[in-house]
């Protein structure tokens, strides 16, 4: 549960694809009302905001897609990480 925060402020301020719930003194830290959580839902699914993180997210879907296609950025690094378990196995075997 105290990761909870830290992974709430990655979605919402670095990786741009949350919306953080404002509560009834105006702040992420009160209370959630029903109408707190209804605004936010509303503008989530049908406001400015929710379509720019609707696009976030796309974005980083495909990033991650590419990611791990054959030739993409972690493709390469298991592909080292296995060269580097073979050679140390040769090594340790000789």
């Amino acid at each position: 549960m105290a990761e909870q925060s830290t992974n709430a402020k990655m979605v919402v301020e670095e990786m741009k694809t949350g919306l953080r719930v404002c509560t009834d003194d105006g702040t992420s830290k009160g209370f959630e009302t029903n109408d707190d959580l209804k605004n936010s839902v509303i503008e989530l699914m049908e406001g400015e905001k929710g379509k720019a993180l609707k696009e976030a997210a796309k974005g980083l879907a495909e990033a991650a897609k590419k990611a791990v296609v054959d030739s993409g950025s972690s493709w390469h690094a298991v592909s080292q990480l296995i060269d580097e378990l073979h050679h140390r196995r040769k090594e340790i075997k000789t």
